[in-house]
């Protein structure tokens, strides 16, 4: 994760928002947080992502998205991001001029507001790119970035292999799915509670996870991957997907100017102008 890229982007776009309707996706009005931003998750009632000067958290209350405050940043990080949330947990990272390292960002509401949450210290740096439940995902080097809260704290969990870049996570049950990339190629690693398995897939990165009616679904570019109990089946989408999101019909898929939903053996497509970057299933969140 190239912490300073998205915000760098954030002087040149402005967020954007759709929400779903009984006849599809609309675009909501989002705020004005003081200058150009980007918005690059969604799980309602929050949105999260980046403007100039840092992180950025938005809140729906039920007829307006309205900004929320963050804790102070430190003066010493540049490129404050978040990237995932996942209930009342934000994840993202930042560079930190002083220590000439990237460092994790992990904030949790609280009743009285966002504070940060205390993402371990791993020995070397890292970033976290996804949340999802008590788990977080990131990169680092050299080691690979899994994160469990026991309740109580973050703590590393160890997971065999070369590191890997990873991006994205889905949970269901006692199973965890992790995916990014190594060495460029798409790469899913599964947890069952007691083992790691991981799969090539022959594929660029893979960005976005997601289960519907009991299958798991990943996306990497172009490619919609599901699995088949014994195999990842590649899908070609209509798109290039950023983010998914089950809804009722369909794993939906998020990307450039459209979004799309397949149902297991058909497509169907709907243009939606704007880069949607993140997903739930009643919200899209990018770009204008």
């Amino acid at each position: 994760m190239n912490v300073g890229g998205p915000v760098a982007a954030a002087r040149t776009v402005r967020g954007a928002a759709a929400r779903r309707e009984a006849d599809g996706f609309h675009r909501t009005p989002v705020p004005d947080p003081g200058g150009d931003f980007i918005l690059h998750a969604v799980s309602e009632p929050y949105a999260v992502g980046a403007r100039g000067h840092g992180p950025l958290v938005l809140v729906w209350n039920g007829t307006a998205w309205t900004t929320e405050a963050l804790p102070p940043l430190d003066a010493a990080l540049h490129g404050a991001v978040l990237t995932a949330v996942d209930g009342t947990v934000a994840a993202g990272g930042a560079f930190d001029r002083l220590r000439l390292a990237e460092v994790p960002l992990l904030l949790r509401r609280g009743p009285s507001g966002w504070h940060d949450d205390d993402p371990p210290e791993l020995g070397f740096p890292y970033v976290l790119t996804g949340v999802r439940g008590p788990w977080a995902v990131g990169h680092g080097f050299p080691a690979n970035v899994v994160l469990r809260h026991d309740g109580a704290v973050w703590k590393p969990v160890e997971v065999p292999g070369r590191p890997a870049k990873l991006l994205t996570l889905a949970v269901t049950g006692e199973n965890l799915l992790a995916a990014g990339a190594r060495d460029r190629e798409g790469l899913i690693l599964h947890h069952d509670g007691r083992t790691w398995r991981e799969w090539h897939t022959r594929t660029g990165p893979v960005t976005a996870l997601a289960c519907w009616r009991g299958t798991a679904y990943a996306a990497a570019g172009d490619a919609l991957l599901h699995w088949t109990g014994r195999k990842w089946a590649r899908e070609q989408a209509p798109l290039r997907v950023n983010a998914l999101a089950p809804d009722r019909t369909g794993v939906q898929c998020a990307g450039a100017d459209g979004v799309a939903v397949f149902d297991g053996r058909r497509w169907t497509s709907t243009p939606l102008p704007g880069t949607w970057l993140g997903a739930d299933p009643d919200w899209l969140v990018g770009t204008s």
